[in-house]
């Protein structure tokens, strides 16, 4: 359970490709991608919920405090996005 839990507060933090040219919908999109490839690194028995995890946390995070630099409301954010995300999976 709480391999889960660091494995999905991880993915949260999947690096993207450099902001300074991309839109808040292009870095969701590159988000949503980042999901599918870092799933090649997951056992295969916990793909499933990784992804569906990590898809969720990339659609609850708000891509243009990312882009408006606010550090410190994406890394908040980002730790209530995974909790909200691990529970509505069941993991939590």
């Amino acid at each position: 359970m709480k391999n889960s839990i660091k494995l999905i507060a991880l993915m949260a933090t999947v690096p993207v490709m450099p902001a300074w040219s991309m839109s808040a919908e292009d870095l969701k999109e590159q988000a949503l991608k980042a999901c599918e490839t870092s799933m090649e690194q997951v056992p295969e028995a916990h793909r499933k919920l990784a992804l569906e995890t990590c898809q969720c946390t990339v659609k609850k995070t708000d891509y243009a405090a990312v882009l408006a630099g606010k550090t410190e409301q994406v890394q908040a954010d980002a730790i209530k996005n995974a909790q909200a995300c691990a529970e509505e999976a069941g993991v939590m």
